[in-house]
């Protein structure tokens, strides 16, 4: 039985908060890249739009800067960028192959990678709780993806491409954690706009071939219809990425993964509405099953040690690499 004189988790509140801000972002960004698909088909260049608008971050950043030895150096501009990269369109790729519902499923994996890769990396203890919650949403997922099928090869093609993109997402996620620990969210904000200006750049010469052969609807034929959609899902997809990387700064990476959990159920009541697709009885079941696995993680205490803590310490630099740049 706990303790009831134990000290409360002041932290709590601002973690699940931040949680459901990446739930329901996801949701947001989710819904709107996969209706402008419907229509237009540029996955890549919808990438890049995302990509560039990551920037906005940088100038948020520099409102009011906190004394930090955190850095970005060139080893993270090519690692973190990549990753950024192979998730979003991996990501969105899936989204044109499948509905929302059926790649946020697959999503719900992302909390069993994350698990695995934050055991390995960053030392973190795989605690009778986590395995309930990695249990519960793995039996979610299958069985809200179990009454889509329809033996589909699109569907099918999605769901793998979905899982490349969980992949990507999980070591993006820990990744960060193991650099920096718990930086301050203005270093946050300017590290994820350089990352967002880094794809952007380096990715822009793929988009203009892609557009320029045929293999990407131009630019010049999208409708101001699919211009706005595809703004409009890049700007909660900024604030999906910047909550991501606030809740690392606040939170384990296995905590932050539960807001992918939640934005399952959050999908299939959208796709239901919008698409007026009816939830089956598995499906509903599933729901359950992913709301538990997110009570699992969220009522979990953060156990942090002086000697985990000096483990997976932020070092300024990588052995190989001594340049800084943020």
């Amino acid at each position: 039985m706990q303790d009831e004189n134990a000290p409360r988790d002041a932290t709590l509140p601002l973690r699940l908060a931040v949680v459901l801000l990446i739930a329901c972002t996801q949701v947001g960004a989710t819904q709107l890249t996969s209706r402008v698909q419907r229509g237009l088909n540029a996955p890549f260049a919808i990438t890049w739009c995302h990509a560039c608008l990551q920037v906005l971050c940088w100038p948020a950043g520099n409102v009011r800067r906190t004394p930090t030895t955190d850095a970005l150096n060139r080893s993270d501009l090519a690692i973190f960028p990549l990753l950024f990269l192979g998730a979003n369109y991996a990501y969105v790729r899936a989204l044109a192959l499948a509905s929302p519902a059926i790649v946020q499923c697959v999503f719900g994996a992302a909390p069993a990678v994350v698990c695995v890769l934050s055991r390995l990396w960053l030392r973190e203890p795989f605690t009778r709780r986590r395995a309930l919650a990695v249990g519960a949403a793995l039996c979610g997922v299958a069985l809200v993806a179990a009454p889509s099928g329809s033996g589909s090869h699109h569907l099918t093609i999605g769901a793998v491409i979905a899982l490349c993109a969980v992949l990507c997402a999980a070591t993006y996620k820990v990744r960060w954690k193991r650099r920096f620990g718990a930086p301050p969210s203005d270093f946050v904000l300017r590290a994820v706009g350089l990352v967002g200006g880094a794809v952007a750049i380096c990715s822009l010469p793929i988009a203009v071939a892609l557009a320029a052969t045929g293999a990407e609807t131009p630019p010049g034929r999208w409708t101001a219809h699919d211009t706005l959609i595809v703004l409009g899902g890049g700007v909660i997809d900024v604030l999906y990425n910047c909550s991501i990387a606030l809740g690392l700064s606040v939170a384990s990476p296995v905590f932050v993964a539960t807001g992918t959990i939640l934005a399952i159920p959050g999908n299939a009541v959208v796709d239901a509405i919008l698409d007026r697709e009816r939830l089956g009885p598995l499906q509903l079941l599933g729901a359950v099953a992913v709301i538990v696995a997110f009570a699992a993680l969220a009522s979990e205490r953060p156990t942090t040690t002086p000697d985990e803590e000096t483990d997976v310490a932020n070092p300024l630099v990588d052995d190989e690499d001594g340049e800084t740049v943020v």
